[in-house]
C-alpha cells in the first residue's frame, strides 16, 4: 500500500500490468501523480482525498480555463480533470451523497470553458 494526497495505491497481485504506471508490465510506482493514478483499477480514494485531488489539479484547470494556453499542453489537463470528474462522481453515487458536487461543478465549468475556446 503506498499513500498519496489523491489517494492510496493498492496494487493488486494480478492485475499489476494492467496498472497505469506499469511500463513493460512492471508498476512504476515512485512516478505516482495524479495524472497517472486517478481512474486506476488500483488507486483507491476516500472522502479525505478530494482537497488533494483538488490541489493537485489546479494547474489543469487554470490552463484549461486560459484561451492562451497551447492545446498540446491541454491534451493531459482535459484527460486528467475528465477522470477526476468520473471519480468524484463515482464517490457520491457510492455513498449516495453529494459532498463533492461543489468540485464536480468547478472541474466541468474549467472544461467547459476548455471546449468554449
Amino acid at each position: 500500500i503506498k499513500s498519496n494526497s489523491w489517494g492510496y495505491c493498492l496494487l493488486k497481485r494480478r492485475n499489476q500490468h494492467q496498472a497505469k504506471c506499469a511500463i513493460e508490465g512492471e508498476p512504476q510506482r515512485q512516478n505516482a501523480s495524479p495524472d497517472t493514478c486517478i481512474g486506476c483499477m488500483n488507486n483507491y480514494m476516500e472522502d479525505g482525498h478530494v482537497k488533494g485531488i483538488m490541489f493537485a489539479l489546479e494547474n489543469h484547470v487554470q490552463s484549461l480555463k486560459n484561451a492562451l494556453t497551447p492545446s498540446v499542453f491541454k491534451e493531459k489537463a482535459r484527460f486528467t480533470v475528465t477522470n477526476a470528474v468520473k471519480v468524484l462522481k463515482a464517490m457520491d453515487k457510492n455513498s449516495s451523497s453529494s459532498n463533492n458536487i461543489k468540485y464536480i461543478n468547478y472541474l466541468q465549468s474549467a472544461l467547459a470553458a476548455n471546449k468554449a475556446s
